[in-house]
C-alpha cells in the first residue's frame, strides 16, 4: 500500500510537471540561475573569511631595538617579551639578515647597503595569541628602554579586513534579495500552475481525494525542480572553480596567501545549496498549495 501511494505520487508529480512545461522549466531554470549566482557569491565569500583569517593571522609586531643594544643583551631582551601575556613567540632577525631578506625579495640594488651602511635595526618578530589585544601589546614592547620602535602594520591590516567585510556584507545582501525574488517567482509559478487545474483538483475532492492527497505531487513537484535547479549550479559553479584555482592559486601564492581549496569551499557551498533548493521548493509550494486551492462547499 506504502509503495503504491509512492509511485502514484511521484506519477502525479511528473504529470504536474509534463502538463505545464513551460512553468516547469521556468522554475527550474529561474532556479539554476540564482543558485548559481549564488553559489559563486558564496565561493567568494568562503576565500573571503579565509583571506581574513590569513590576513589575521599574518600580522606580527616588528619590534626594533636602538642601535646601541649590545649582542649580549639579546637574551635578556627576549625573556623579557616572552614574559609578557599576549606574547606567543619571539624571534631575533639581525641588520645583516634582514637586509639580505630584502635582496632576496627586491634585487641586488640593495647591495649598496650591505656592510656599515646597512640602514635597518636588528628586529625581534613577535607573535601574538590574540590579535584584537595586538595593539595594547604593542604599546608594551615600545615601553622597553633598549625598543627604538614596535610596528604592526595596523592602518593597512585594518584597512584590508574593513575592505574585506565591506564586500563580505554586500555579498550577503545581494543573496538575499536574489532568494527572495526567486521565492516570489516560484511561488507565483506554481500559482500558476495550480490555477489552471483548479477545476480538476475541485472534481477530485469532489470523488473523495483529501486535502493532503492533492497537496503533495504539487510540493513534490516544487522540490524536484527547484534541487534539480540547485543542483545544475553546483555543477556549473564548482567547475568554473575548479578552473579558477588551477590557474590563478600560484599567482595568490606568490602573494603570500592562499585560495580555499575545491573540497574546503565545494562541501560548505554544495550543503548549503542543496539545504536552500529544499527549503524553497517545500516553502514555496506549500505557501502556493494554500492560498491558491480552492476547495468545494
Amino acid at each position: 500500500m506504502i509503495g503504491y501511494r509512492i509511485r502514484k505520487l511521484w506519477q502525479e508529480s511528473w504529470q504536474n510537471i509534463s502538463r505545464h512545461r513551460f512553468l516547469s522549466f521556468a522554475s527550474f531554470f529561474i532556479m539554476a540561475i540564482t543558485m548559481t549566482f549564488v553559489s559563486v557569491v558564496l565561493l567568494v565569500l568562503v576565500n573571503l573569511q579565509s583571506f581574513s583569517k590569513q590576513v589575521e593571522d599574518s600580522v606580527e609586531i616588528q619590534v626594533f631595538l636602538v642601535s646601541t643594544t649590545q649582542p649580549e643583551e639579546l637574551p635578556t631582551i627576549e625573556n623579557q617579551f616572552k614574559a609578557l601575556e599576549n606574547v606567543e613567540s619571539v624571534t631575533f632577525v639581525s641588520r645583516d639578515a634582514a637586509l639580505k631578506q630584502l635582496i632576496q625579495e627586491y634585487g641586488s640594488a640593495f647591495d649598496l647597503f650591505e656592510g656599515d651602511t646597512n640602514p635597518l635595526y636588528d628586529k625581534f618578530e613577535v607573535q601574538v595569541k590574540e590579535k584584537a589585544a595586538i595593539k595594547q601589546t604593542a604599546k608594551a614592547l615600545e615601553a622597553f628602554p633598549a625598543v627604538f620602535q614596535a610596528r604592526y602594520g595596523s592602518d593597512t591590516a585594518e584597512a584590508l579586513l574593513t575592505s574585506l567585510g565591506i564586500v563580505r556584507r554586500f555579498g550577503l545582501l545581494l543573496t538575499i534579495v536574489s532568494l527572495a525574488v526567486t521565492m516570489i517567482v516560484l511561488f507565483f509559478t506554481l500559482m500558476m500552475s495550480i490555477r489552471s487545474r483548479q477545476r480538476e483538483i475541485q472534481t477530485r475532492m469532489l470523488i473523495g481525494a483529501t486535502p493532503s492527497y492533492i497537496r503533495r505531487p504539487f510540493i513534490v513537484q516544487s522540490v524536484l525542480l527547484t534541487v534539480a535547479g540547485g543542483l545544475l549550479a553546483l555543477l556549473v559553479s564548482l567547475s568554473g572553480y575548479g578552473l579558477f584555482f588551477s590557474r590563478f592559486q600560484g599567482g595568490v601564492e606568490a602573494s603570500g596567501y592562499a585560495l580555499s581549496t575545491l573540497l574546503q569551499a565545494g562541501v560548505p557551498v554544495a550543503g548549503i545549496i542543496l539545504t536552500v533548493s529544499l527549503l524553497f521548493g517545500w516553502l514555496s509550494a506549500v505557501i502556493a498549495v494554500t492560498s491558491s486551492i480552492e476547495y468545494p462547499k
